[in-house]
């Protein structure tokens, strides 16, 4: 557990340095967080599962990588956005706001939808394994990284 939180603080850490503000470094982690209880209550309440093997704790490490991830592609997206603007731009509107977050979603939301698509094909496509604990563990990790990317886009 001391490695999670370890991980979960470096990578605090480093989006508190790309980003510029605490802000968005806590609210980024906090949709982490919150990925992970929502997958579990899916993987509970919805698909009946009753068995939680141990190696699904793995998901907290996978799911703040892969989140993480999510959050230097938008910001970046953001800031490539404004390097475009007028030097001291300030927005008249909020419909202007708008249109810059519409623009971010098109261009950066591509990449992570193909992303994390594909990760969570890999490891649904572990449903498919004879091993129980592997098999719960590709569907709780696919469930994991099919509710980051949703919130992620919607957060």
């Amino acid at each position: 557990m001391i490695y999670a939180v370890l991980a979960f603080t470096l990578v605090s850490m480093m989006l508190r340095a790309h980003t510029g503000t605490f802000f968005i470094t806590f609210f980024a982690m906090l949709q982490i967080l919150l990925s992970v209880s929502v997958a579990y209550g899916i993987y509970m309440a919805v698909l009946w599962l009753p068995f939680f093997p141990f190696l699904n704790l793995v998901a907290l490490f996978i799911v703040t990588g892969i989140g993480s991830d999510d959050v230097f592609v938008l910001v970046d997206a953001w800031k490539q956005y404004g390097n475009t603007l007028p030097l001291g731009h300030q927005y008249s509107s909020t419909s202007e706001m708008a249109d810059r977050l519409q623009n971010v979603l098109s261009r950066a939301g591509a990449s992570l939808l193909t992303t994390s698509l594909t990760t969570t094909a890999a490891f649904f496509a572990v449903c498919f394994s004879p091993i129980t604990s592997l098999r719960l563990f590709g569907i709780f990790c696919g469930l994991v990284v099919l509710v980051d990317f949703v919130s992620c886009v919607t957060f």
